[in-house]
Parts: C-alpha cells; structure tokens; sequence
C-alpha cells in the first residue's frame, strides 16, 4: 500500500476508510457500488439534569430513514437531530441555519416545550450513503476485495450499535483467507480510567491533593476538571496532543460555556508543559491553531 507518506507492506488489510474505503478498494477491484456523501447536523443541549429524557425518542417514519431523534447522552445532555442531505465530498461538515431550523422544527413534534435557549453547540457530521443496493443492504457492505483484504463500505449510524457483529464478519472472511488467530488471555475489555478529581471520594480528594495542591486549581467550571486533573493525562503513557485530544480524556471545553473561561487557561497550562508558545498549540490537525499571536 502505498501512501502520501510511505509504502506499507501488509499480509492482511482491513480498509475501513469510513468515506474513502471505497476509493482504497478500487485500487484493487472494480467498482460496482455508488456511495455518495450524505450530511447530518446536530444540535447539544445543556444538562438537563431530572428534567431530561431518559430514553431514545424517534418519529414515526414513512421510509427507511431514521429522522430527527431525541436522545440523553450518558453525561447527561440532550442531542437532537440528525439533518440528512446529500453533499459534495466528505469535507463538508458545516452546520447551517437551515440545519439548526429544520431540527428545533422537527424536535419539537417529538418534545413541544423543547427549550431552544439550552443549546449549547451544533455539530455535523458525514456518512457513506449506499445508493444503488436493495434496502436490506443499505446499511453497510462487508466483503472481501481480493484475496486477504477486506472492505467495509457504506457504514452509516447502525454501525455503531453494530460494531461488535462487524468486526466478527471481517475476522472470519480473514480467517478463511488463512489468518491464524488465538485468544489473549492479557486482554480486558474494561479500560479502567480515574474518575476526574471532584468526581472521587473524599478520602481520595484529600490523598491526591497531598501529593499535588494542583488538584485544588479549578480550571474548567462546567465540568469540574482542575489543573490536576490535566497534568495527570498529560503525564500518561499516550498523553493528548492536541486540545480536542484532553476534550476527548477530560471532557474539558465540552460544558455550558463551550471553553469560553477555560480555554486561555488550559492553553497556558499545555504551553507551559509541553515548552512551546500557544500559538503552537492545535486544535486538532495541523494548521488549526487557537492563537496567532500576542495583541500586547
């Protein structure tokens, strides 16, 4: 296989390129599928706290689309959404004003006193939308491509829930190509990762701030992650890269406020860790920088 990067030599591949696997797998067969970039937007509530939703809530639907649904998530948000429109490519991620209407329109058949004023961010994402395959494979399409490499096209929202039964297809039509496996009798399903500071116990709070008064800075106020809290992820054996990679660990910038009081501070924290002025400082991918330079 060979990349913008370098050349990789491989006894088995898996292409799960999410919306360029089909792009990977005519590099070695006909293409017989049409798949197209479909957009879905998002908007995320506040916590609701007992007032939310406890349960996935859907239209009532005349085709095999889902529609706009409401859903809890496990920190207790609310989502709704998503919007489903075909786009150019894969790059186009925007939300839109007609995005964020459509949803509070559609929402509000499912939740009428659905309070608009707790949104908090929107959000949008692109799914590989199978075109000219029968409804029953319109979810995704799992086959071999050639002889040991094995492709994953058109994998949309089901997914998701459909992972674990996915990944048992791809190892079987492997296995039938000759992978050997064996069962790792090391390996835990359950990754067991300390809670953040002002979630332990007080016996806890008062060990780890013995050892690090850092753990007494606040830093980000919605959801209750201090300075402690930072330098302990920063200091694990794959730390984050980037501010979206602590989001991911710490939940950082993710509350109410968005990161409106906790980005300077958790920018001068990681500059100060990692020995590199903010500016260097991504968002994610290279050239997403949160600061050009000093005004002062």
């Amino acid at each position: 296989m060979v990349t913008g990067r370098r050349s990789l030599n491989a006894r088995y591949v898996v292409n799960t390129a999410g919306g360029m696997a089909m792009a990977v797998e005519s590099g070695v067969r006909p293409q017989d599928l049409i798949i197209k970039p479909r957009c879905g937007q998002f908007l995320v509530f506040d916590r609701q706290g007992k007032d939310g939703i406890r349960h996935v809530l859907y239209q009532a639907q005349e085709t095999d689309e889902k529609g706009c649904l409401l859903a809890p998530s496990t920190e207790g948000n609310i989502i709704a959404g998503p919007t489903s429109q075909d786009v150019p490519d894969y790059k186009n991620v925007e939300t839109t004003d007609w995005g964020i209407h459509h949803i509070e329109k559609t929402a509000k058949k499912i939740l009428p006193d659905l309070d608009m004023g707790k949104v908090i961010t929107s959000f949008a994402g692109v799914r590989a939308n199978i075109k000219n395959v029968v409804k029953e494979e319109k979810d995704f399409i799992i086959r071999r491509s050639v002889p040991r490499m094995v492709s994953a096209l058109g994998i949309k929202n089901p997914g998701m829930t459909a992972a674990p039964y996915l990944c048992q297809m791809i190892l079987d039509l492997l296995i039938e190509d000759g992978l050997c496996t064996a069962p790792n009798p090391d390996y835990c399903p359950v990754l067991d990762l300390p809670k953040p500071f002002l979630k332990q116990t007080e016996n806890i709070q008062k060990k780890w701030y013995e050892q690090d008064h850092r753990y007494g800075n606040l830093v980000c106020r919605c959801e209750g992650i201090t300075e402690g809290d930072i330098l302990r992820v920063l200091r694990e054996p794959l730390p984050p890269k980037n501010m979206n990679g602590l989001k991911k660990r710490l939940r950082t910038t993710m509350g109410r406020c968005q990161g409106s009081f906790c980005t300077p501070r958790i920018l001068e924290i990681l500059s100060r860790e990692w020995s590199v002025p903010p500016e260097k400082i991504m968002k994610e991918a290279p050239g997403s920088p949160f600061v050009k330079g000093r005004v002062k």
